[in-house]
């Protein structure tokens, strides 16, 4: 997300100089807001651990002594996540769904300026096609 906010910003200043500091501010909280979802509540890096005194402990690094936990309970893996093409597919999605965020942001400076010409989608046009091309290749 952080990458193609960035692209954004590095794109001429010219032709949206009333809408960038709008655009500049939106990226910034959907960011801001990201990082704090993942850092204050839930750490997607996170793995249960199984200590030696029987516990679990739930952590990013390896405790010292600690085995990974494997539950048991449940049949495992779906048969139909087991295919290849699923190792490609949350990767290409997050990012089609990432992608948006520059479009998004357009429109809330749109409307927060309160610009109805049509060059604002103009400008996110091809951010639009990039975002539908991971959408659509995941």
């Amino acid at each position: 997300m952080a990458s193609f906010s960035a692209a954004a910003m590095l794109r001429k200043w010219d032709r949206d100089r009333a809408l960038m500091p709008y655009v500049i501010a939106v990226t910034m909280v959907t960011l801001g807001f990201s990082w704090f979802m993942v850092v204050s509540f839930e750490n997607p890096f996170a793995r249960l651990w199984q200590l030696p005194s029987g516990e679990s402990a739930i952590g990013m690094l390896q405790p010292a002594g600690a085995l990974p936990m494997v539950l048991a309970d449940g049949n495992g893996l779906n048969p139909l996540l087991r295919h290849p093409g699923m190792i490609i597919h949350p990767p290409v999605l997050y990012t089609g769904f990432v992608s948006f965020v520059v479009p998004y942001a357009f429109a809330i400076a749109a409307l927060a300026t309160r610009r109805a010409d049509d060059e604002w989608i103009r400008t996110t046009r091809r951010w639009t096609l990039v975002g539908w091309l991971f959408l659509s290749l995941a």
